[in-house]
């Protein structure tokens, strides 16, 4: 950074505060909704799982995705009666064997259990992503970033299983710089808790790693499903599938709303927008363009495995790239999916190969627009519109992600030094 050391100091002391200041907003808003909404809008997702793992214990894993059963669970744990309309049942789709860990903490209560799990998360987060910085300089800075995000904020206020895609998206990495692609494929298949997101992983992995790290995928992954299929039964894992194709979207306590596509930071939010907003006659031409912007930005995400020359296995800008791009043409990708993107963010930033504003601005720039949006709204200049500062954010994310995946992948021609792969990858 350039000027006198005391002009240096000065504006580390500022961005310090605005991180603190950035923290103590979010710690607040996290406590303030524990209290007055705890499992309806704060832990809203861990809700699902704690259910599923609920009854599992005490009716079988063949239930775990009947909403019936997720129903009477889950009004029970908002405290609400059978009669009561305020509701809003949100399923579980993670394959079974994932609610395994979760009957570990059911002794604890839904309380504790929650505590519990976003405690654990954000630590093991924040010390997993300390090795993939290049150095010490600056390296306390870009973790208080990375855990201030907006998509690390949204895994924590819903309660989802950011921590876990972060560490299969880094270790998928670190392996294949490693030369060990079966690895690599083995901790991709982690992957499957939202097996959206392997729809520009497989492909990548196939070009990089070849048939050891796609084998590597298929063994892990065919564990990962015997086991489910094990627990859960045919009729379990017939509901599984029913959910994840949305066969389910009749059910009366399952609005539209859980899905929420409009709030995504996908192009399928687009689409969603034009339907709800835009004259019937063009619509599909709102969705040909979404399908469009899909296949495009894939193909582009997934130029550098088909366009060379390609630099060391597990290039971590490449990766990048990638995992900007995997929310973005992603059917079902909230904020919260961004998370995937740390690793290869970190290393690419700690090791001078990207803008030194670009962590920062991926990280407090959704930030920004869901406390201006709120803003707005509480001083009466924009529509009280529910979700509209998620919408936002999300809006800010897809645009970081999409110039990401189309920067890096129009640059794939270039080859990088042999020094370009993960700073911890030993």
């Amino acid at each position: 950074m350039k000027g006198s050391p005391r002009r240096v100091q000065t504006l580390r002391l500022l961005a310090a505060a605005n991180l603190a200041g950035i923290g103590g907003l979010e710690l607040a808003l996290l406590l303030h909704g524990s209290r007055s909404f705890f499992l309806s809008i704060v832990g809203a997702d861990f809700r699902a799982l704690y259910a599923a793992a609920a009854i599992a214990q005490h009716e079988g894993f063949h239930r775990i995705y009947d909403l019936h059963a997720h129903e009477a669970v889950q009004r029970a744990l908002l405290g609400l009666g059978p009669g009561d309309s305020n509701f809003v049942v949100i399923p579980m789709v993670f394959p079974a064997a994932f609610v395994l860990p979760m009957l570990g903490l059911l002794p604890l209560g839904p309380a504790g259990a929650w505590a519990v799990w976003t405690l654990l998360g954000v630590l093991a987060l924040g010390v997993y992503l300390r090795g993939w910085w290049g150095s010490e300089k600056g390296r306390g800075m870009a973790i208080a970033l990375a855990l201030l995000s907006y998509p690390v904020f949204t895994n924590v206020l819903w309660g989802q299983v950011g921590t876990w895609l972060v560490l299969c998206a880094g270790e998928c990495l670190r392996h294949l710089h490693r030369g060990r692609p079966g690895w690599a494929g083995i901790w991709a298949a982690g992957l499957l808790i939202k097996p959206q997101t392997l729809f520009l992983v497989l492909p990548a992995l196939l070009g990089e790693g070849g048939w050891r790290a796609l084998g590597g995928w298929a063994a892990a992954g065919a564990g990962v499903i015997g086991l489910s299929a094990l627990l859960a039964g045919g009729e379990g894992l017939g509901r599984w599938l029913g959910l994840l194709m949305g066969f389910a979207a009749g059910y009366p306590a399952m609005v539209p709303e859980v899905v929420g596509a409009e709030t995504m930071m996908s192009w399928r939010a687009w689409g969603a927008l034009g339907e709800r907003w835009a004259p019937p006659p063009w619509r599909p031409w709102i969705w040909a363009g979404v399908g469009l912007g899909m296949g495009l930005t894939a193909l582009v995400a997934l130029r550098p495995w088909w366009k060379g020359p390609r630099g060391p296995a597990g290039d971590p800008l490449h990766w990048l790239g990638l995992w900007a791009a995997t929310p973005v043409v992603g059917w079902h990708a909230h904020p919260h999916t961004a998370v995937l993107a740390l690793p290869a963010l970190l290393a690419a930033q700690g090791t001078g190969r990207l803008p030194r504003w670009l962590l920062p601005f991926w990280a407090l720039a959704p930030v920004a627009a869901w406390i201006g949006t709120t803003l707005g709204i509480s001083l009466g200049l924009l529509p009280d519109l529910s979700g509209l500062g998620n919408w936002a954010a999300a809006r800010t994310l897809f645009l970081i992600h999409l110039g990401l995946a189309l920067a890096i992948g129009a640059r794939s021609r270039e080859t990088p030094s042999s020094s370009g792969g993960p700073p911890c990858a030993g």
